[in-house]
């Protein structure tokens, strides 16, 4: 389908769904009743990105609608990034040696969140293939400091091109099997509820090979599961000023509220994407995926993403007469389309906010805690990719910051200034139709939470003063608070 096509199917779909746009207007003037009443501000919200808000919002395409207000040359552009967004690449257009997916959307379904391999009713385990939405970042955590695993990078990748490895076509640098490890959470109520998290175990790894000892055996291995997120609303994060994030850290605790958050910086700039919020720019966001995820070469990671390695080198001492290590498979024309796509993803609108359940829950959202991490509102700043992202009312639900979410969680792995127990806060925008857009989809950073609830359970460190007081609320107020979050 050539652009011009795909811009007439945009246009038409996209006034046909949403009339005018949502605007200004869209979100109520509070009466001074609502004002002094007993719910928050922003549970009268149902706009959460101004101008930037589809009113698609209870579809499984929701996540794939362009902000309403993008002119005919920017839906041009938007779609354009969509083609690639969807593209299945393969050998011949340039994915690999190694890699862990062959197209965006098998990390982000609908652009929605990833879900875990399915694990067959019998079987104890399951190996990872070539269409999962997970992956597993990997370095060796000594007293040294957080370093590479020698001949491997900090993404491991668990599938390769037929002729990366000899004696295990198809195998990237190792293969990986997901298990569940399971245990049960007692309400004080009495209530029981089962939790479960994915445990990996890596196997037939290529340096093993001839003597069966692996770089990967080494005890300081930590690994970082990470599942794919969503993406609507990633513009109108990068548009954030970063003063108002600096103004809600508080790294020790000045105000002895419990919450100590940290901004992440790289290169001198605040992280904002990421589950540990290690990269600084959607650009470069979207730059890095390409080259980890699937191999593919652009002018910012210009380097095959296993390059320096022995399988690397091993491969083009076999291939020399036909590898072109110089060359690029992303040209920037299209790196720019993927993130001005990435970055003009519509929020989708609120539901049901006028449920007395919902109002409620919006209420104990913030009595409980939640809204020390989960930050309702900024307003964007000017924002470099579009001015349709600039100077916008928005509620993300999240401060930006780095949090202690506890040993139940913590992955071990320092990222930049992140340690081993700390996580980006997650904007909640979009999380109450996350299982429209993907059915299977799982959330926290290793999709191992099947709902809201066992998020929640999982919350310690920083989170487990909210996490015990929604575990004290009554049976019918904690599913008051899950109303809201389903409407978000």
């Amino acid at each position: 389908m050539k652009i011009s096509k795909l811009k007439t199917v945009f246009i038409s779909v996209i006034f046909g769904l949403t009339g005018c746009g949502p605007t200004e207007s869209s979100n109520p003037v509070l009466p001074a009743e609502k004002e002094a009443s007993q719910y928050p501000a922003f549970a009268y919200i149902r706009d959460l990105a101004g101008t930037a808000t589809s009113p698609d919002g209870a579809t499984s395409l929701s996540f794939n609608i362009p902000i309403p207000t993008l002119n005919v040359d920017e839906l041009e552009k938007h779609a354009a990034g969509d083609v690639l967004f969807s593209r299945k690449f393969n050998t011949e257009s340039g994915v690999g040696p190694a890699f862990n997916a062959t197209s965006c959307v098998a990390c982000h379904a609908r652009d929605g969140r990833g879900a875990l391999p399915i694990l067959i009713e019998g079987e104890s385990s399951v190996r990872l293939g070539s269409a999962e939405s997970l992956l597993l970042r990997i370095s060796l955590e000594t007293e040294m400091g957080s370093r590479i695993v020698p001949g491997f990078t900090e993404q491991l990748f668990h599938r390769g091109i037929y002729d990366l490895r000899p004696d295990s076509p198809g195998s990237g640098q190792a293969d990986i099997n997901m298990s569940f490890v399971k245990t049960v959470f007692v309400y004080p109520d009495g209530k029981t509820i089962e939790l479960r998290r994915p445990n990996f175990k890596i196997s037939n790894a290529y340096d093993a090979v001839g003597s069966g000892i692996s770089a990967l055996d080494n005890p300081d291995l930590r690994i970082s599961p990470r599942i794919g997120p969503p993406m609507v609303g990633l513009g109108l994060i990068e548009a954030i000023n970063e003063a108002d994030i600096l103004a809600l850290a508080d790294p020790v605790d000045k105000n002895h509220d419990g919450i100590s958050g940290r901004v992440n910086m790289i290169d001198g700039k605040i992280g904002r994407f990421g589950w540990k919020a290690n990269t600084a720019s959607l650009r470069m966001q979207v730059a890095g995926a390409l080259s980890n995820d699937m191999g593919l070469r652009s002018s910012v990671f210009s380097n095959e993403n296993i390059a320096g390695t022995s399988l690397f080198i091993n491969l083009i001492q076999r291939l020399v007469n036909i590898w072109k290590p110089l060359e690029t498979e992303i040209a920037d024309s299209s790196l720019d389309s993927l993130t001005f796509y990435s970055a003009t993803l519509a929020v989708p609108q609120r539901r049901n906010i006028e449920d007395p359940q919902t109002m409620n829950g919006a209420r104990l959202f913030e009595t409980i805690g939640c809204t020390s991490c989960h930050t309702p509102h900024f307003r964007t700043g000017d924002s470099a990719i579009s001015p349709k992202l600039s100077h916008l009312d928005i509620y993300p639900y999240s401060d930006g910051l780095l949090h202690d979410m506890g040993s139940e969680l913590a992955d071990g792995r320092r990222d930049h200034l992140a340690d081993g127990r700390e996580w980006k806060t997650r904007p909640l925008w979009g999380v109450g139709i996350t299982q429209t857009i993907n059915p299977r989809a799982g959330y926290l950073h290793d999709g191992r939470a099947r709902t809201l609830e066992e998020a929640i359970l999982y919350h310690g460190g920083e989170g487990d003063s909210s996490r015990k007081k929604f575990s004290e609320l009554t049976a019918f107020d904690r599913s008051q608070v899950i109303s809201f979050l389903r409407s978000l």
